[in-house]
């Protein structure tokens, strides 16, 4: 039932109108769905190309040569009936020459036609080479028929026989040209025309035409095109099947990848490699190349689950050791100085581990660093004297620099890269040793090379000194503060800067670390 309330000044009026509110909403209406068509196969979209291909190729060859072909037909009976109508011509000419006609008037007396009818006999004049299929009729200036020959009927014909008369001949003969037609009968087939005109002292005097059979040529033709249309068809069919063939054996090794990323996806095993056992084409290193890349990608992961169980290890000891300090100090409710220190400086070891972490991860990006020019010699210098204060009383430091040698690289990644080299060599070695850092060309670039008269490392740990948190004494290294990440560091700026880093020690006789950089 509608309700109005009642109108009240500064107060709007509310309508209810029950028919149309309490109306039944139409049902949303469902989502329409994407049939996703199946994606045509590589292979056979190849196949079908190639098909395509060859199939385009045929035909237009087939129908280059049939043209080709029917034209050269075409022009050799041309060729060869104007040959016979010069021949026809020449012999009544000399007919005529023998004679010794004269003609007076525009127009041929009964005498002159009867001669001409005499002197053009064809038996008289052309008997001899006249040719079983091939029809030859002579006209007078007028048109009319003086005589004929069809040695393929074999009978004589007259101005009445069923071959047509193409009437255009006269034309072209009163201007000096030959005429060529193609007649068409319904009982002799079709024919090919060609007329020459016979000239005696500047005036038409007759007119020879020549009619060639074309019923052979067009069957000969027919029988060409049939075939090559078969021909056609034929080498189609056997395209598509050699193109699945060429596709399925070039794509096999497409395959092989397909199924061991397939392998690798549901076992989760990157050990898995793509078979590459084949020529060193196209496929072949792109199969290599997966594989380098399912290495890489391996080592990676194994470096990562490294890398996550060490860190959890090093973080294990201060977080245990800051969660202890603060429960002894909850438990007596007194602040206790040494617990306060404890904290702070595992809080401390905490955050040199994330900063050197960080330092890892901007040297493995390369766009990260800076390509600037960076004269080493002065670095070498100015690290000297900061390792100097380090260093204070306890080592002697001796800094070696060549002068004049620069790199392309960043300043700041180099001198973190020789502050961890000259900290690990005084951190590890016993007070009065002396610490040499020294810089010099070699053949292979700028050599930094950092030595010490310590106590050297052992042969079966130094295969693991640039592996991030190993130690060679974990006891040592811990008391002191360490993180097990300053040579990992080191090698990492070293390959940022394409570079390398290599140790040379023996067990009582000092530490050489040296870094090796391409110069500018």
């Amino acid at each position: 039932m509608q309700r109005l309330e009642r109108f009240r000044p500064g107060r709007p009026t509310a309508i209810q109108l029950p028919a149309e509110a309490d109306a039944p909403r139409p049902a949303p209406a469902a989502p329409r769905l994407r049939l996703h068509r199946p994606a045509l196969l590589i292979r056979w979209k190849l196949t079908i190309f190639f098909s395509v291909v060859v199939a385009l190729m045929l035909s237009s060859f087939s129908l280059f040569f049939y043209w080709y072909f029917s034209g050269s037909v075409m022009r050799d009976i041309d060729r060869s009936s104007r040959d016979r109508a010069k021949q026809v011509v020449d012999s009544l000419q000399r007919a005529i020459d023998t004679e010794r006609v004269v003609i007076r008037g525009p127009f041929l007396t009964p005498a002159e036609a009867s001669l001409l009818q005499r002197l053009g006999s064809l038996d008289a004049i052309a008997g001899d080479w006249l040719l079983s299929g091939v029809a030859v009729r002579l006209y007078d200036a007028n048109g009319h028929v003086v005589d004929s020959n069809d040695a393929s009927l074999g009978q004589r014909l007259t101005a009445k026989s069923r071959m047509p008369i193409d009437y255009g001949l006269l034309q072209a003969a009163n201007a000096g040209q030959p005429h060529r037609v193609t007649l068409v009968t319904s009982d002799l087939g079709a024919y090919y025309s060609y007329s020459q005109p016979v000239f005696l002292r500047q005036r038409l005097w007759a007119v020879v035409e020549i009619l060639s059979p074309l019923a052979a040529s067009e069957a000969s033709l027919e029988r060409l095109g049939r075939l090559l249309f078969l021909g056609t068809l034929l080498a189609t069919a056997m395209s598509v099947l050699i193109g699945a063939a060429i596709s399925e054996a070039a794509l096999r090794p497409i395959d092989a990848i397909t199924r061991t990323a397939r392998r690798i996806q549901d076992k989760r095993d990157l050990s898995q490699r793509v078979p590459a056992d084949g020529p060193p084409d196209e496929l072949g290193r792109l199969a290599s190349t997966i594989n380098t890349m399912l290495d890489q990608i391996e080592g990676m992961f194994d470096r990562q689950r490294r890398f996550l169980s060490d860190v959890s290890h090093e973080l294990r000891t201060p977080l245990t050791t800051i969660r202890g300090e603060a429960e002894l100090m909850e438990r007596t409710g007194r602040m206790d100085p040494e617990g306060l220190a404890a904290i702070r400086g595992e809080a401390e070891r905490m955050t040199r581990m994330v900063g050197d972490l960080l330092m890892l991860a901007r040297s493995d990006e390369e766009s990260a660093l800076e390509r600037r020019p960076v004269d080493l010699s002065a670095l070498m210098a100015e690290l000297g004297r900061q390792a100097q204060l380090l260093g204070g009383e306890h080592h002697r430091l001796q800094v070696e620099a060549e002068p004049g040698l620069s790199v392309i690289g960043d300043r700041d990644r180099l001198k973190q890269l020789v502050l961890n080299l000259l900290g690990n060599a005084m951190t590890h070695t016993p007070a009065g040793t002396t610490v040499r850092l020294a810089l010099r060309r070699t053949p292979e670039g700028a050599l930094i090379e950092v030595a010490d008269d310590g106590p050297g490392i052992p042969a079966e740990d130094q295969p693991f000194l640039f592996d991030r948190f190993y130690r060679v004494d974990k006891a040592r290294h811990r008391a002191s503060g360490g993180t097990g990440l300053g040579l990992a560091i080191v090698q990492a700026v070293a390959r940022a800067h394409d570079g390398r880093v290599a140790v040379v020690s023996t067990a009582g006789h000092g530490t050489a670390f040296r870094v090796t950089l391409p110069l500018t």
